[in-house]
């Protein structure tokens, strides 16, 4: 089979390959925002006097699954982007730490951790 190598570099070009980084950049980047976020404190009968709470978003169990099974995928390349992106938008500390401590919380009642942010 003859493959002809200018047709080859012209699918895989450095410009091909950036804007194809960037499409999965923002699928993953739209996992990570249907997380959950930041919500005024309602709850007067709350221990804590914090200002904000986290609330995880209602398809916040699927979008979980869709950034392990990115993260999956990415492991077998060679540049582990996933899991640089979600260190640089803070993934783990903004949003996956008070999801476990929140899930925490409903199994475990009386081992109150509060997750909310002064």
């Amino acid at each position: 089979m003859d493959v002809d190598a200018d047709a080859y570099n012209e699918d895989y070009s450095d410009a091909a390959v950036a804007e194809e980084i960037a499409k999965y950049r923002n699928i993953v980047l739209s996992a990570c925002s249907s997380l959950g976020n930041l919500q005024p404190n309602t709850d007067e009968s709350a221990a804590t006097n914090a200002k904000m709470v986290y609330v995880p978003a209602k398809d916040c169990l699927a979008s979980l699954k869709d950034i392990k099974r990115y993260i999956q995928m990415d492991e077998q390349g060679d540049g582990k982007l996933v899991l640089q992106w979600l260190g640089e938008w803070q993934v783990l500390e903004r949003d996956i730490i008070p999801i476990f401590t929140i899930t925490a919380n409903h199994i475990y009642p009386s081992k109150q951790h509060p997750t909310q942010t002064p």
